[in-house]
């Protein structure tokens, strides 16, 4: 049984890991995006 739950609590570090993950990806995407529209506004 400790197993098993160790696997579970190891599995939903990973899964927290690739949420972190993608979130500041999608996040630096996001800013990218932002900035380019905003340099294209000033010219």
């Amino acid at each position: 049984m400790m197993g098993k739950d160790k696997h579970k609590i190891s599995s939903w570090k990973q899964y927290n890991q690739v949420l972190v993950n993608w979130g500041s990806a999608l996040n630096s995407l996001f800013v990218i995006t932002i900035l380019k529209l905003v340099k294209r506004c000033k010219m």
